[in-house]
């Protein structure tokens, strides 16, 4: 419900940072419109007209203006080629049904802090998923990852084992599938974390190669993948465009999945316009 306001609130900010004029001429256009049908019957008698009707008729033609105006918040591209589609929305990835692909860095690192910040979908697995069990979840990526080339690193704390960049480890939990995905680079003594958009590119192709293998046909939920502390620098707008167009030209060489579902953070509803985002691929 809360996040249901927040999408709300921020595509109202939207509409009314880009449509503002539109607005206020539909305000004007609505408030004619119902004043002429409404005339006719005042000047024949027909009923009275209190003078706070004029202030709600103004209210029903401002909420008419802004609803016309309000960007979508939920749209479909369909790829016909491979009988696939990939739906974006504003919401939350966790909250979301079915498997969900997770951006952690290349040590998947596991402890809730300095390591892995609370705020970050990764930390939210650990603490939500995993009750804050960290050795749990250890254990969970130890054994997605055996075998998996790597190098041991040297580091003050946290995890040594460092994988190279795109390393998809597909963890179950209670029949829900995690894509923890290694997409940034940790500086080993400042720990903070960062990506290229090269790396980015990289990773999202090695991540749908394990996501086909892993996903059953099932439907995936991927993040903003690339943003936050991932620190890519790439504006969220370019963000699921680079993530439409990784999963389309791996789709054009074979289907990856039937359903991809974009879920971006709430917060972006006020800078992003799905409907004109979808439009521009259709």
């Amino acid at each position: 419900m809360i996040i249901s306001l927040e999408i709300f609130l921020n595509r109202w900010l939207f509409a009314w940072r880009h449509c503002k004029k539109q607005m206020l001429v539909g305000l004007f256009v609505t408030f004619g419109a119902l004043w002429s049908l409404i005339d006719p019957f005042v000047t024949l008698g027909a009923f009275t007209f209190p003078n706070w009707s004029v202030w709600v008729m103004v209210a029903i033609s401002a909420f008419a203006a802004m609803f016309y105006h309000l960007p979508r918040a939920k749209g479909t591209i369909r790829l016909k080629f491979c009988n696939s589609k990939i739906t974006v929305l504003f919401g939350n990835l966790l909250g979301e049904r079915g498997h969900k692909v997770i951006s952690v860095n290349e040590f998947f690192d596991d402890r809730l802090g300095e390591h892995v910040s609370p705020e970050s979908l990764h930390g939210k697995l650990i603490a939500e998923v995993f009750a804050s069990n960290s050795d749990a979840f250890r254990r969970a990526i130890d054994e997605a990852l055996q075998n998996r080339p790597h190098e041991v690193v040297q580091r003050p704390s946290g995890n040594k084992q460092r994988y190279p960049i795109g390393t998809t480890a597909a963890i179950s939990v209670g029949g829900i599938k995690y894509f923890c995905c290694a997409v940034s680079k940790t500086n080993v003594n400042s720990l903070k974390a960062s990506a290229t958009p090269e790396e980015l590119n990289h990773a999202l192709k090695e991540l749908w190669s394990v996501v086909r293998e892993k996903a059953d046909g099932a439907r995936v939920n991927i993040p903003l993948i690339g943003g936050g502390l991932a620190r890519t620098g790439i504006p969220a707008i370019g963000l699921v465009n680079t993530i439409i167009l990784a999963f389309y030209l791996e789709s054009k060489r074979e289907q990856v999945i039937p359903e991809l579902l974009i879920v971006i953070p709430p917060e972006y509803a006020k800078e992003l316009d799905i409907g004109s985002l979808v439009k521009q691929w259709e």
